[in-house]
C-alpha cells in the first residue's frame, strides 16, 4: 500500500497524499533539528522492553490454537481490507512456495520425524498442546510421552557429564575421559518410545492441526475473506477427493471429481473401480495405512495424513 499521511484539520478526517515540505515552515537555511523551538525536549529511548512491545507480534505456528493468540495479532490468513491489487499498488508479498515432488517428500519426513517430535517437546507451549491432545484423543499414547520425556532427561544428564569430563587433561595420546554411558537396554526403550510416538501419535497430532488449519482457510475462501497469498497456496483444495464404497469388495472407489482426477493424473476408467491402495508410493508410511484399513472395517470415523 502506498505510503499516506493523513491532512488533519477541523472538519476533514479523510486520508489524502500529503505535499507537505520542512522547508514550506523552516527559515532558509535552518535544518529541522535546529528549528526546534526552546521547550522541545527530544524523547527519552525507549527501554529495550518497551521497544520490543511496540513491534508487531509474529504469527504463531501452525501448532498454536487461535484461543491463546495475542490481542494485536493480525491473521496472516485473513484478507486485509486496506490492500489494494492495482497495477500501482506497493503492496508486497512474497510468492507462493514451490511445489514438487522432492520438497513435498522432505516436508512429509521432517513433520513425522524424531527431531520434529523433540522440538515441540522442548517448547513448553507446543509441548503442553501435545500433552493436552493425547490426553483427550489417544490416552493410550500418554503414559508412552511421560516415559520419553524422563529418558531424554536422562540422556541430557550424560552428556552433560562427558562434556564436563571432555573438558578434564588427560595424559598424551590418552583418548577423553567417558563420565557416563548408556546401557544397551536403557537405549533400545528409547528407541521404542521414540517409535511408537512418531508413528502414531505425532502423526495424529501434527493431522489434527492441519485439518483446523485447512478447515479455517477454506471458511475464509467460501465467505471471500482469504487472503490472496493462502488463495495461492490451497487452489481448489476443497474439490479434490474420491468417494468410496466399504461394502463393495476391496472398497473401491465409486466416484471422484474433475479436479481429483486432474491433480492425480489419472483417467476416470483407470480409477472407478480400483482400490485407493494405488495411490500409495514408496514413501508412503505403512502405520497409517494400517490405521486407515483399521478404521474402515471397524465403521469408525478416521483422518490421517497420507504421503502417496
Amino acid at each position: 500500500m502506498a505510503a499516506r499521511l493523513c491532512q488533519l484539520g477541523e472538519g476533514v478526517d479523510s486520508p489524502t497524499f500529503s505535499t507537505f515540505s520542512a522547508s514550506q515552515i523552516l527559515p532558509e537555511g535552518k535544518s529541522p533539528t535546529e528549528a526546534r523551538s526552546p521547550g522541545f525536549e527530544t524523547p527519552p529511548d525507549l527501554p529495550m522492553s518497551s521497544r520490543a512491545a511496540s513491534r508487531s507480534v509474529s504469527p504463531p505456528s501452525v501448532f498454536d490454537a487461535n484461543e491463546e493468540q495475542p490481542e494485536n495479532y493480525t491473521d496472516p490468513t485473513a484478507l486485509n481490507s486496506g490492500s489494494d491489487d492495482a497495477p500501482g499498488s506497493y503492496d508486497l508479498k512474497p510468492p507462493p512456495p514451490s511445489v514438487s515432488q522432492s520438497n513435498i517428500e522432505a516436508l512429509s519426513e521432517r513433520f513425522f520425524s524424531a527431531d520434529h517430535l523433540n522440538i515441540i517437546l522442548r517448547d513448553p507451549t507446543h509441548s503442553s498442546r501435545f500433552t493436552k491432545f493425547l490426553n483427550q484423543y489417544k490416552p493410550h499414547s500418554t503414559p508412552t510421552l511421560v516415559n520419553y520425556i524422563e529418558t531424554q532427561k536422562a540422556i541430557a544428564a550424560v552428556e552433560y557429564a562427558n562434556a564436563i569430563a571432555d573438558r578434564i587433561p588427560t595424559s598424551s595420546g590418552h583418548p577423553p575421559y567417558t563420565a557416563a554411558s548408556l546401557d544397551d537396554r536403557f537405549e533400545a526403550r528409547v528407541q521404542r518410545a521414540s517409535e511408537s510416538l512418531v508413528n502414531d501419535a505425532l502423526p495424529a497430532f501434527v493431522t489434527h492441526k492441519l485439518v483446523h488449519l485447512v478447515t479455517d482457510t477454506l471458511v475464509k475462501e467460501i465467505i471471500g475473506n482469504n487472503s490472496p497469498l493462502m488463495r495461492e497456496m490451497i487452489p481448489s483444495l476443497a474439490e479434490v477427493y474420491c468417494i468410496t464404497d466399504p461394502s463393495l469388495p476391496d472398497n473401491p472407489i465409486v466416484y471422484a471429481s474433475e479436479e481429483f482426477y486432474n491433480t492425480s493424473q489419472y483417467g476416470r476408467e483407470y480409477v472407478i473401480g480400483r482400490n485407493c491402495r494405488f495411490l500409495q508410493g514408496p514413501k508412503t508410511v505403512g502405520a497409517s495405512i494400517k490405521r486407515l484399513a483399521e478404521a474402515l472395517a471397524a465403521g469408525q470415523e478416521i483422518t490421517e495424513t497420507v504421503l502417496n
